[in-house]
């Protein structure tokens, strides 16, 4: 998370929020097309499994912020949980409470074996574990300082991982898919130990979590401009981490894929990139990815997935249809990048909060339905390539059992405003003879043209 808080007692309004998040009861509406609520989820029980190179239903996946709401999502991966597992789990050290990730494991979807298919953050670390008293840069959380330094004592990181494997053993607690090593190790408000003591804590980890032969180990998160270069940038940060032997410990690789972290008005499209000197800005999505890929690619790990486990529009201004389209443009941009980039899994962060927008109390919002409705239109399906633009229009090519062909079609020039998004008819190719919006509805093509805007469409033939 890319809260941005400079000292104790300092705390951005988005933790604030995360930290006074209560309980509430779900239940459950899917928007209709006039922003309306019906009393029923998008919700498939049972998604299709399609041929190798389509998308999988694991590939969407979502941040919780409370075990007492089960997002009504199509989704397939729990994507870590908005506390962090040491700080919450070990408060006092010796003293294990795992009632708050129970609640998750117990909650989130589960793969044949019974395995909780959801992402675990293991650091940051707790007040008590802390190597200093000066904690000027570090994170807060309700628990008090945690983050930025290593335990004084590896045997406390040692103990804490080895009692949390123990207890998600598959018979006091499901067991767990994915452990991740740390939250944004490149950046001083979570980390200000060195690499080599990075290198360490994954080192004592992985040995240990690899006993589980269910759970895969996730490097540690990165995040920001990927164009900028030096220690704390994540590209140069991810390759020294790599090649001081992080690679040994590692079975996924990691970041955030945020486009932007300020509250720019109008908030950048997923596809706007940047220069270097823009701290706030993490480059274009597909920027990212290329980036992240290219450094593991050279670290001859050609064969390591990359995950996105934080993804969105974070602490932006932004309207709900605006929010709509660009959350479709994200999942569609990145399903392109599934199989010539490996890139497996994004979570939007996070369900149950303001940043992510998905609900809005027991209802989901238009946001919360097109994640819905690009779930339904990517999984099982295939893209065998990037997606592409000519000017400002941009298609993804899809395809699917049974000779189906779809394009998932944009234009970035267009903008919407007051629950209006300006159209302009574009024509398509022939074979498609209907299309779906985000809000479900289908329309039979005339003319061979279809009214293209910000908020992609789906053609189908």
């Amino acid at each position: 998370m890319r809260s941005k808080i400079c000292a104790v007692g300092t705390v951005a309004p988005r933790m604030r929020r995360l930290l006074g998040l209560a309980p509430v009861v779900l239940a459950v509406c899917l928007l209709t097309a006039c922003g309306g609520a019906s009393a029923k989820p998008a919700i498939t029980p049972t998604r299709p499994v399609g041929p190798p190179g389509s998308i999988p239903i694991g590939f969407f996946a979502v941040n919780d912020s409370n075990p007492a709401e089960s997002p009504a999502l199509s989704y397939g991966t729990m994507g870590h949980p908005v506390p962090f597992a040491w700080e919450n789990i070990e408060q006092q050290s010796g003293n294990f409470d795992f009632t708050l990730y129970d609640g998750f494991a117990k909650i989130a979807p589960k793969d044949a074996s019974g395995t909780a298919l959801m992402v675990l953050t293991l650091g940051l670390t707790p007040p008590w574990a802390l190597l200093t008293t000066d904690t000027s840069s570090c994170r807060t959380s309700a628990t008090g300082a945690i983050g930025c330094t290593a335990p004084p004592n590896p045997q406390d990181w040692t103990n804490f991982v080895t009692t949390l494997i123990n207890h998600y053993n598959g018979t006091t607690a499901p067991h767990i898919k994915y452990y991740e090593i740390w939250n944004e190790a490149n950046q001083a408000q979570s980390w200000t130990g060195t690499l080599a003591q990075m290198e360490q804590l994954a080192a004592a980890a992985y040995p240990i979590i690899k006993q589980d032969g269910n759970s895969l180990v996730v490097g540690p998160s990165l995040t920001g401009n990927v164009h900028s270069s030096g220690p704390g940038q994540p590209i140069d940060w991810l390759a020294s981490y790599l090649s001081a032997g992080g690679s040994s410990f590692m079975d996924v690789a990691s970041f955030h894929g945020f486009v932007y972290s300020d509250n720019q008005v109008p908030y950048p499209l997923p596809t706007t990139d940047c220069g270097a000197g823009d701290p706030n800005c993490g480059g274009s999505i597909m920027a990212q990815v290329n980036a992240y890929r290219s450094v593991l690619d050279g670290a001859g790990m050609t064969s390591t997935p990359l995950f996105n486990t934080e993804a969105g529009f974070e602490g932006a201004t932004i309207d709900l249809d605006t929010g709509a389209a660009w959350l479709a443009q994200y999942y569609a941009l990145q399903a392109g990048m599934y199989n010539n980039d490996g890139l497996q899994l994004v979570s939007w962060f996070a369900w149950g909060t303001d940043d992510g927008q998905l609900d809005n109390g027991p209802n989901l919002t238009e946001v919360g339905a097109a994640y819905n409705q690009v779930s339904n239109w990517l999984v099982a399906r295939t893209l065998a390539s990037p997606c592409s633009s000519s000017g400002t229009i941009w298609t993804c090519t899809i395809t699917g059992t049974n000779g189906y062909q779809a394009e998932i079609i944009w234009d970035a020039s267009k903008s919407c405003l007051a629950g209006i998004c300006a159209t302009s008819n574009q024509p398509v190719a022939g074979i498609f003879i209907d299309y779906q919006d985000l809000a479900g509805n289908s329309t039979t093509i005339s003319n061979q043209t279809a009214p293209v805007g910000l908020k992609p469409i789906l053609l189908e033939n």
